[in-house]
């Protein structure tokens, strides 16, 4: 399951490819891809959704690769959860 996503970057749109590599009914991980580079990001929405007390407080994880710029990787993670929020 693949899609792209598009994010700015000061005055650039950078076009990413993402894809869901792994679920459970507790995580989910997303392989993000430009060019040459990819991270991998976690998140704990499939357990927000289940669980009333954190509900709205989807927490994301870096597990793999880096990204030298804190502001892109939370743009990358906000587009993320805004399409995985709309799928669920």
């Amino acid at each position: 399951m693949g899609w792209e996503i598009f994010v700015s970057k000061g005055i650039i749109e950078l076009q990413l490819q993402v894809e869901l590599i792994y679920f459970s009914n507790q995580i989910e991980r997303y392989k993000v891809s430009g060019g040459s580079n990819a991270i991998v990001l976690q998140t704990d929405y499939p357990l927000q959704i289940k669980t009333t007390k954190n509900k709205g407080k989807v927490k994301w994880k870096l597990i793999e690769g880096s990204i030298d710029d804190a502001a892109l990787l939370m743009r990358i993670m906000h587009e993320l959860e805004r399409i995985v929020k709309g799928k669920m």
